[in-house]
């Protein structure tokens, strides 16, 4: 489904499932998103037809819903790989838990949205947006940037697409056949801070702290090392460095 204009591709999706039977693998594309989100409800900005806004609507009641965060790592590899592909000369990198960050820059943000049914998933909006081609970025989003931008020359976003969507099924397989074991070490190998001492804050207060990213566990957890020893947070409780 190709619209030229949605409030947001992950609402139209949510609509259509709750209206009937909505194949897996169906996707809600539109070239403009009013009102596009991003993690925490973040605003996701996004210029008409320049960049790539969609919602895949997928149906995996084979994961258990505590292996959710698999889920999100599949997608983010699969987009990290698709900016590899797609724009060779650009080298990504995942910012935990799914943006994807190129040279310190922001350029693509992961949505997923569950729906959870006993002990399983048996629905995922998986909303993906991608700064292609989109020139000006507003003030308050300083540290975004697009493929283009960073480039120094136009994307094809239907040949960005394809890509996703053959990297997306592949994660997704892998993910199914390996279960979130077997892809959380690609994940932790393409996570940015791996390895590494940043500064980073801890929130609400903003208080800084040094720290090393070591994995992410079972439920998708950041782990470090601090000066205080082995310390774990989820979003919300920890702001990260660009660079």
């Amino acid at each position: 489904m190709h619209f030229d204009e949605l409030s947001s591709t992950n609402d139209y999706a949510r609509y259509i499932t709750r209206q009937s039977v909505v194949e897996s693998g169906t996707v809600v594309r539109t070239d403009r998103q009013t009102a596009g989100r991003g993690q925490l409800g973040a605003v996701w900005e996004s210029s008409p037809g320049e960049n790539l806004t969609l919602t895949i609507i997928l149906h995996p009641d084979w994961l258990r819903a505590e292996a959710q965060a698999g889920l999100s790592q599949a997608v983010a590899l699969a987009v990290a790989a698709t900016i590899r592909e797609v724009t060779p000369e650009l080298t990504p990198c995942i910012k935990w838990p799914n943006d994807l960050l190129v040279r310190g820059k922001k350029v693509a943000g992961i949505l997923i949205e569950n729906t959870i049914s006993g002990q399983v998933i048996t629905q995922s909006l998986i909303g993906i947006g991608v700064n292609i081609n989109q020139s000006n970025f507003s003030e308050a989003l300083s540290n975004a940037a697009s493929l283009s931008s960073l480039l120094g020359s136009r994307v094809d976003i239907d040949t960005f697409q394809s890509v996703l969507f053959s990297f997306v099924e592949q994660y997704y397989e892998r993910l199914r056949a390996e279960g979130p074991e077997g892809i959380r070490m690609d994940y932790l190998h393409n996570l940015f801070g791996t390895g590494a001492w940043k500064l980073y804050h801890r929130m609400p207060e903003e208080v800084p702290f040094w720290g090393c990213i070591t994995r992410v566990d079972e439920e998708g957890r950041l782990c470090m090392e601090t000066a205080e020893g082995p310390q774990k947070f989820t979003l919300k409780e920890i702001k990260q460095p660009l660079e």
